[in-house]
């Protein structure tokens, strides 16, 4: 059965790229801290903070420290994402579609040129953790004609499928996107591998 070409969004951290757990750790080896994973985008009581921009601050040092002394661990993606995006670039239009602020741009371009060549057709930052400049990821997606997203953020996900008029969100199982149900069009996938069948099916459908 011949499968219709379909546009793609991809998210980039802990999807093409591992960040959330090495951030953790980081920041609870740095701070003396106790964050859990699941709760990475939860309020301050979780960072042992009083306000959670003071959180988000130390993540941010974070990156940019990352971005001088370690470029590489922003650069080098998961192997299986690699293969499972070159392999769908063979009949779909790909782009990524990150909550990377700009100062990332650099990184998440070298990226891209690096290790993905000609599979991306954009790539687009949409700053999501700077309230004054951000944009939704749902708001991409319906400008870009998306009919997939993938990504580990439900709530990506869920303004995907409400806003961004997508067929389908799939979303990359994490201990940080269990504590709700699941909107009908978002799809739990276990690894990239799930996710490639998950397309196959949808561009079959």
């Amino acid at each position: 059965m011949s499968e219709r070409s379909l546009s793609i969004g991809w998210d980039c951290d802990d999807v093409l790229i591992p960040f959330i757990y090495p951030a953790v750790e980081h920041y609870n080896l740095t701070y003396n801290a106790d964050v859990d994973v699941a709760h990475f985008y939860d309020g301050p009581e979780h960072w042992g903070v009083d306000d959670l921009s003071i959180a988000a601050g130390r993540v941010q040092v974070y990156m940019r420290d990352k971005i001088v002394n370690s470029p590489q661990d922003f650069i080098n993606p998961n192997p299986d994402a690699v293969e499972v995006v070159h392999s769908l670039s063979r009949v779909h239009r790909q782009f990524i579609i990150t909550g990377r602020s700009d100062f990332m741009q650099p990184m998440t371009n070298e990226m891209v040129d690096t290790h993905f060549a000609d599979k991306f057709y954009k790539i687009i930052h949409t700053n999501h953790f700077d309230e004054h400049i951000s944009r939704t990821k749902g708001s991409v997606c319906l400008e870009e004609s998306a009919d997939v997203l993938v990504d580990d953020g439900l709530l990506h996900c869920e303004s995907a499928v409400e806003e961004g008029e997508v067929e389908v969100a799939l979303l990359l199982d994490e201990p940080w996107n269990r504590d709700r149900t699941l909107h009908p069009k978002i799809i739990r996938c276990a690894n990239l591998w799930v996710v490639r069948e998950e397309i196959q099916k949808i561009a079959r459908s």
